[in-house]
Formats: structure tokens, C-alpha cells, sequence
């Protein structure tokens, strides 16, 4: 028995020694504990604990293992709140300790946000690692897409999701960088194979993890994703809660939908809120902006007319001659503007919209016709002869073409002349029609007078008088009409 205890004992003593030994060997490297702390504020997003963390690691530890991985850390902590120089600059200190471990994160700050000479740099480092960084599979990808290359972009898109999938399952995704990524690979990127429900899922994840480019980005998913759609109100909500983080795209959704009524009850005060949050104060170049998306869209259909003119009339209001003319044309009062701005911008807006929009760009001249303006006046006459934007209305073409004429306009009295010689029914059409011709003569058309002279010539509208006839054909010919010399030729041999 006392053999036992004695054996006991001194199993018991071998066994604390070597306890002490293996413990002693196992002690935690010098800033080990503390970088472990730091990752841990880092992905709890308190950026400014963990770079304290990092920094103070740094100070303490001559281990280069910890010093790399704590410049990397403080690299992270920079690109996070938006320093992307110093993110290159720690990345830099971190490549220089092991250049094999952070020569991917390198190549990839330097493509993202460095200067043109590390641009390039980062391109030759993304074609050596091609097999194997997932950012250089991406801009590979992204290289190959630009250049038309479809098939391939997608290979190296297949690559670059395999990677980060492997990354993910490998680590803990502290700050959910990876499903954000995973998330754009299903979805986002140009030429990637979309898989909107794989997408949906690693955005929900992302989400929960703080990423705020998640929510925006899985909102966008819920309007356009085919399968995955979701009523406006839920796209509105994920909008909302990416904007009260202050995602600068996510405010000027919400802003919009304010303003639009989509998927939130329209709401002009509530949309200024939030486009001075974007530091804007929905001026008179904004609430265009937003009227124009209002009023026209690809396919030629108006979105929403009643809050389209409501925000013409808001920038009006602001200064906005463009404004002024779509209101005007919808019956909405606004401060007057100069008649040429108007006219100017009536003409940009046809030019712009004429072939799809026709109904808005006809409102707007035959408004401005209707308050007297002479070219708007001439341009609806015209429409009614062509039966541009409006049905053909030789009458009414004619009406105008004699309010047009009014303001000494000669074309308007020679094309009132063609109507009443070519389109009219009315028995006094010719004398009308010479009376339009010696009109438009009158103010220098040589048109006007080589016609003038014809119909004293002929008799038609007036009485024939030779003398009368050859002296407006001689002024046609002075005023370079080259068919008058033709015909005062002719006129000499009869």
C-alpha cells in the first residue's frame, strides 16, 4: 500500500512537470491576445477600438507573424472607413513582411484605388495569380467581358466563386465581405451567370453580418431579378434601411420614391428631406432630373403625369425655363420667361423626345401657340399641313398659317398661298392666294414675288397686267430666285 501512494505521488509530481513544460511551450506570442481583440472589434464594425488594438499590437510585439497580420488588420480598419491611401500604405507594410500571403490584397487595393503606375502593377500580378486570387479572377473577368468575350468572363466568374466560397467556408467572414461578394457573383457583375434565389441568399447574409451595399444591392435584385421580385413596398423598406446608413445610391432611391409614390405614399416634403441629406436641395437641375424620369421613359409611355408636371412646376418655381414650358402646356401657372427660352427649350425637347413622345412635345408648341408665341404659332400650322404630331387639318392649318403671317413672317404667307391654291374649297381661294403672295413679295420673298409676277402674268386672283408682272419678275430675279429669269425670258418672246 505505502509502495502505491509513494508510486502515486510520484506520478502525480512527473505529471505537473510536465505540465508545466508543456505549458510553458504552449504561452501565447507577445501581442497574440491582443490582435485576437482587435479582430474581434473589427468585426463588431467599433473601427476605432480596433485600430487602437492593431496599433498597439504593433508596438508591442517583435513577432513579424503579428506585425504583418496587424498592419493588415489596420489596413482593413482604413478601406472601412473610406482612407484608401493609408489601406494601400498598411497593405504595403504587410506585402513587405510576406509578400506571398498579401500579394492578392495588394494587387487588389492597387487595382481598386490605386494611381495609374499601381494600376498596372496590380494587372501583372493578377494575370501571375489567375489560378489562384479570386480577385484576379474577377478582373480577369471583367477584362474579358469588356473586350466581348462573354464566354470567357464567365469561366473566370465560375473560378472567381469557387474561390471565395472555399475563402468563406475557411473563415469566420468577420464583417460578411465574402457573402457581399458571393452575393455580386450570383447577380451583379456584367457577364456573370445570374442565380437570383443564391444570390438573395448570400445578400441576406451579408445583410445581417452590417453590410449596407447588401441591402441596396439585394433591393435592386427585388425589382429586376426575374422570380425574385417583391412588392414595391418591401423593395422600398430594404431601401430605406440601407439609406438610414447612409448609402448615398440607397437616399436617392428612397428620395425618388417619395417624390413618385412608389411603394410609400408620395410625399414632396418627405423627398426634400432626403435629397438634402445628399446635399441637395432638389434645385432647379434636380427636380428636372426627377420630372424627366416622371415624364418619359424608353418605350414612350409617361410614367406619371400628375407628379411629373408637379415637379416641372417646382423647378419653374426654381428658375427652370424648361419647367416653365412643360407646366405651361399641362395649364399649370408659372412665372413668366423669356419668349426664346422657352421656344429653346421647346426645341431641345423635340428634338429629344419628338420621335417618342409625341403628345408632350404637340401640348408644348400648341401651349405656346395658343399664348401667342409666333414661332410655336407657325410650327402648329405647319403640324396641321404635315400632319405631324397631330392629325392633317388643312383648315386649321391655314387658320394658323394667317395668325403666323400677322407677325410679317413671309414663309407663313407663302405656305397660307400653296394652301389656298392646292387644299382649299373656297370659291375667293385664288385672290386669297395672290393676296398671300404679294404679302410674303412684299417683305422680300423671292418666292413671293416670282409668284406675284405669275399671277399678274395669268390673270389668277387678280387682273392680268404685263407691266406689273414683268416688274415683280424682275425683282425675283435681282433677289437671286433662279426660276424668275426663265420665266422673264418667256415672258419676252410672247
Amino acid at each position: 500500500m505505502e509502495i502505491f501512494v509513494r508510486f502515486s505521488t510520484l506520478l502525480i509530481l512527473s505529471s505537473c512537470i510536465l505540465l508545466t513544460a508543456c505549458t510553458t511551450s504552449l504561452q501565447p506570442k507577445k501581442g497574440a491576445e491582443t490582435l485576437v481583440q482587435a479582430h474581434d472589434q473589427l468585426e463588431e464594425q467599433n473601427y476605432e477600438d480596433a485600430r487602437a488594438l492593431f496599433q498597439q499590437t504593433l508596438e508591442n510585439s517583435e513577432d513579424r507573424v503579428i506585425q504583418a497580420e496587424s498592419f493588415h488588420g489596420l489596413s482593413l480598419v482604413a478601406r472601412e472607413q473610406g482612407h484608401y491611401r493609408q489601406h494601400i500604405s498598411y497593405l504595403e507594410q504587410a506585402s513587405t513582411i510576406d509578400p506571398e500571403k498579401y500579394k492578392d490584397d495588394l494587387a487588389n487595393a492597387y487595382w481598386r484605388y490605386g494611381s495609374a503606375k499601381q494600376k498596372s502593377l496590380a494587372k501583372k500580378i493578377f494575370v501571375e495569380l489567375s489560378g489562384s486570387s479570386s480577385s484576379a479572377n474577377k478582373y480577369l473577368a471583367q477584362t474579358a467581358y469588356e473586350n466581348g468575350k462573354v464566354d470567357m468572363a464567365r469561366a473566370y466568374y465560375r473560378t472567381q466563386r469557387d474561390l471565395v466560397t472555399a475563402k468563406y467556408r475557411e473563415q469566420r467572414d468577420p464583417n460578411g465581405e465574402l457573402a457581399l461578394e458571393l452575393g455580386r457573383l450570383n447577380y451583379l457583375y456584367d457577364g456573370v451567370e445570374k442565380n437570383c434565389p443564391a444570390a438573395e441568399k448570400w445578400y441576406s447574409q451579408a445583410i445581417e453580418k452590417g453590410r449596407v451595399d447588401a441591402a441596396y444591392e439585394l433591393a435592386m435584385l427585388w425589382q429586376g431579378c426575374e422570380g425574385s421580385q417583391r412588392p414595391a413596398e418591401d423593395v422600398f423598406a430594404l431601401m430605406l434601411q440601407a439609406a438610414e446608413k447612409g448609402h448615398t445610391k440607397a437616399i436617392r432611391s428612397v428620395a425618388d420614391a417619395y417624390m413618385n409614390g412608389k411603394g410609400v405614399p408620395a410625399s414632396q416634403s418627405s423627398a426634400m428631406i432626403w435629397y438634402k441629406k445628399l446635399g441637395l436641395d432638389a434645385g432647379r437641375k434636380e427636380m428636372e432630373k426627377i420630372a424627366d424620369s416622371l415624364m418619359f421613359s424608353s418605350n414612350g409611355s409617361v410614367h406619371n403625369i400628375e407628379r411629373a408636371v408637379q415637379c416641372y412646376e417646382m423647378a419653374a418655381r426654381k428658375g427652370s425655363p424648361k419647367g416653365a414650358v412643360i407646366a405651361g402646356a399641362y395649364d399649370k401657372n408659372v412665372a413668366s420667361f423669356p419668349e426664346e427660352a422657352l421656344l429653346e427649350e421647346a426645341e431641345k425637347i423635340e428634338k429629344k423626345y419628338g420621335n417618342s413622345h409625341e403628345q408632350v412635345v404637340w401640348k408644348i408648341y400648341s401651349a405656346l401657340a395658343d399664348k401667342g408665341v409666333a414661332d410655336a404659332i407657325f410650327w402648329k400650322a405647319r403640324a396641321y399641313e404635315l400632319g405631324e404630331y397631330v392629325e392633317k387639318d388643312p383648315a386649321q392649318s391655314q387658320i394658323w398659317y394667317e395668325k403666323a403671317a400677322k407677325s410679317d413672317s413671309p414663309e407663313a404667307y407663302l405656305r397660307s398661298a400653296r394652301l389656298y391654291m392646292l387644299e382649299s374649297d373656297d370659291p375667293d381661294a385664288p385672290e386669297k392666294a395672290f393676296n398671300a403672295y404679294k404679302k410674303a413679295a412684299e417683305l422680300g420673298s423671292g418666292e413671293g414675288q416670282y409668284q406675284t409676277g405669275l399671277m399678274y402674268a395669268r390673270g389668277i386672283g387678280t387682273e392680268k397686267d404685263a407691266d406689273k408682272a414683268r416688274a415683280w419678275l424682275q425683282k425675283a430675279e435681282k433677289n437671286g430666285y433662279a426660276l424668275a429669269t426663265q420665266t422673264l425670258q418667256s415672258f419676252l418672246e410672247e
